[in-house]
């Protein structure tokens, strides 16, 4: 359990707790290097918490962690995209990794809707960060998110692409002896 009440903290204490409790260097751009970090935490916390609190926290100042092998680079989160994004399967579920604010790339498969059309549905939904891209071919999107926007992109996904329209029956009835 960690106690988490942090009013005004500087990045080289943020790094330090992160290294410490992730095992791995840090490696901050110089702007991350000047911001200030507030976290108010009514209790103590489980580690995993924390470092959620903190990767959260750290989106919200807009900047990112990408994770690498024995390091963690933090970065603005315009360049996240462009970096070492951890790259998760179609069947993979979004509810088993730890850290909803890490920046992921997840593959859906669709099983009636046009995925450009799709992509063109979620363009919106996404942050500046976000990336989405279709493939008519194989009938799959690729998108490039937090975890935590990609569930509840996964969600829509899910309403637009239900039965397909030609699988739908449509039956007529006759009501006889009823009133109008």
């Amino acid at each position: 359990m960690e106690s988490l009440n942090l009013k005004d903290v500087a990045m080289k204490e943020i790094i330090k707790k992160l290294a410490e409790w992730e095992d791995k260097a840090v490696i901050p751009t110089d702007e991350a290097q000047k911001i200030k970090v507030t976290i108010y935490a009514p209790k103590e916390v489980p580690r995993s918490e924390a470092l959620s609190l903190i990767y959260a926290a750290l989106r919200m100042k807009g900047f990112a962690a990408e994770f690498a092998e024995n390091v963690i680079y933090l970065k603005p989160i315009a360049e996240a995209k462009f970096g070492e994004v951890p790259t998760i399967a179609a069947d993979y579920p979004l509810e088993l990794i730890e850290n909803k604010d890490q920046i992921v790339q997840k593959f859906f498969r669709l099983k009636s809707y046009s995925p450009s059309q799709m992509g063109q549905i979620l363009m919106p939904l996404m942050g500046e960060y976000g990336l989405v891209s279709a493939d008519e071919s194989s009938g799959s999107l690729s998108v490039i998110d937090t975890v935590k926007n990609l569930m509840r992109i996964a969600l829509i996904i899910e309403q637009y692409d239900g039965v397909a329209a030609a699988e739908v029956e449509t039956e007529i009835f006759e009501i006889q002896n009823g009133n109008p």
